[in-house]
């Protein structure tokens, strides 16, 4: 007889959510880049192709990411921690460099996903409810 696997906190599902949004994003990048590569218009991007796979694997990575979130694998947590503490000084540097709209994007977006990831609903399910460290 199958075991019923536990219904992931919405604090859990929010945070899949947004790695989810994030890998779509990078996936869309990738395709851009793979048709500006294609059409010869990509002179001004350059490195288009180190990029384009950059994009593709973090894409790719993302994603793994999130559908692991979403089975309460505790080791997706990390990650997702690790990409939020790189897109913080990324969105504080588009913000700064004039893109203010994408920079503000992606800093909401790391700080909610870092909320979401350490919030006590979230850290009990990965983790079984342990007390990670807290004085008893």
């Amino acid at each position: 007889m199958p075991t019923s696997r536990p219904t992931p906190p919405l604090t859990l599902v929010a945070a899949a959510g947004l790695q989810a949004v994030e890998a779509l994003a990078l996936l869309g990048t990738a395709g851009y880049l793979a048709v500006e590569m294609l059409s010869g218009r990509s002179a001004g991007i350059g490195f288009s192709l180190p990029l384009l796979v950059l994009a593709v694997v973090a894409g790719a990575v993302l994603a793994r990411v999130s559908w692991g979130l979403l089975r309460l694998n505790t080791w997706a947590r990390t990650p997702v921690v690790l990409c939020q503490l790189l897109a913080l000084p990324v969105g504080f540097t588009l913000v700064q460099g004039g893109q203010v709209a994408a920079g503000a994007v992606l800093l909401v977006v790391a700080v909610a996903a870092l909320a979401m990831v350490f919030a006590p609903p979230t850290t009990s399910a990965l983790f079984g409810g342990e007390d990670s460290g807290a004085a008893r």
